[in-house]
């Protein structure tokens, strides 16, 4: 699908507005309508290749509150219209000798992004580049964006969206 999203050219210039094109969701992702994003420093140190440089053009945007909008073919956490917290800290299968362990943050069960600063997003641009994802898992600087569901948290009616986008990183990283 088309979506508009706020992304950088290249690496040091100017962020810029433009249409591009979203993949589907894979099996275990969501496909999510950004309600709001709001900004960590992370992500301009990340924009900026303070975090390791990168080729192409770049997006960020890891504090993001939505609605889900489509569902991966495994999905079972959420259903589209749910209302979502997205956040870098995942909570792991429950299964796996790690998440036994209370170490879910190292589950062998899903995907690490371990150069989380510098993979490539699921976001093409019209002209055929692959947008690089700057920080984390998912970017928000977009209408829509996928992640993967085990990056969720439900996020209840009473609870403001901008509320829920501070919570995914800037209340846990300043308050822990």
């Amino acid at each position: 699908m088309r979506c508009k999203a706020a992304l950088v050219p290249k690496m040091g210039l100017d962020v810029v507005v433009e249409e591009v094109e979203l993949a589907e969701p894979g099996d275990y992702e969501v496909r999510l309508k950004v309600m709001t994003c709001t900004i960590c420093h992370s992500d301009i140190h990340a924009l900026t290749g303070e975090h390791g440089v990168y080729e192409g053009p770049g997006m960020a945007g890891h504090e993001i509150a939505g609605i889900v909008d489509k569902c991966g073919a495994k999905v079972t956490y959420v259903k589209p219209g749910d209302r979502v917290l997205c956040t870098e800290v995942r909570q792991g299968c429950g299964h796996c000798d790690q998440c036994l362990h209370d170490r879910h943050w190292f589950c062998e069960n899903v995907p690490h992004t371990s150069d989380l600063f510098r993979i490539p997003s699921p976001y093409t641009r019209l002209n055929g580049e692959v947008i690089i994802q700057t920080c984390s898992g998912a970017s928000g600087f977009a209408e829509y964006t996928n992640a993967h569901e085990s990056m969720l948290c439900k996020l209840d009616d009473d609870i403001p969206f901008e509320i829920g986008s501070a919570l995914a990183c800037g209340f846990m990283s300043g308050f822990g």
